[in-house]
């Protein structure tokens, strides 16, 4: 048999050439069936994509858990009482900075989850700044809660460089 090696768009041209009733409905399924396959390969990118970045998010979020524990411990020996509530009140302040949430909302469980590849990228981000600025205050023996203040300003400096938020 003789065969042809072609491209989608040779393929296209050659059958687009085709006419009659039975040519025009095989022409609507091939376009159809073609879009269908496109868009299945640009979603499965896309989940690749987002795996890719939320374990670089867990792996990130676990150095950042270590992080916030030698805070906690920081802050109760400056007297703290309340040192153990800065795991959540770190988080939420990030996701408030990014507009992933509305300040004050309850964060729904699995939160991550529902992000985007670029929200995920973008919280990833904002999650090392704050353990940089915990980091930093610690090092030069800030108070507690001076230290807090610099990670919250430095996230919230930063979510004002990109512009990402919650999408409905």
């Amino acid at each position: 048999y003789r065969a042809f090696m072609m491209k989608r768009d040779g393929f296209s041209l050659l059958t687009m050439g085709f006419t009659g009733d039975k040519a025009l409905n095989w022409k609507l399924k091939f376009i159809s069936t073609f879009t269908a396959m496109e868009d299945t390969l640009k979603n499965n990118a896309d989940k690749l994509e987002w795996k890719q970045a939320r374990l670089q998010g867990k792996a990130v979020r676990k150095s950042v858990t270590d992080c916030i524990a030698d805070f906690v411990e920081y802050a109760k020996a400056q007297g703290s009482k309340n040192a153990a509530n800065y795991y959540a009140n770190i988080t939420k302040m990030e996701y408030a900075a990014l507009e992933l949430i509305e300040k004050g909302q309850k964060v729904p469980s699995s939160f991550r989850e529902t992000l985007d590849t670029m929200q995920l990228c973008a919280l990833t981000m904002a999650e090392e700044i704050a353990k940089r600025a915990i980091k930093d205050g610690m090092q030069k023996q800030l108070h507690y809660k001076e230290i807090y203040e610099l990670a919250k300003e430095r996230v919230i400096a930063y979510a004002k460089t990109i512009n990402i938020g919650r999408i409905e």
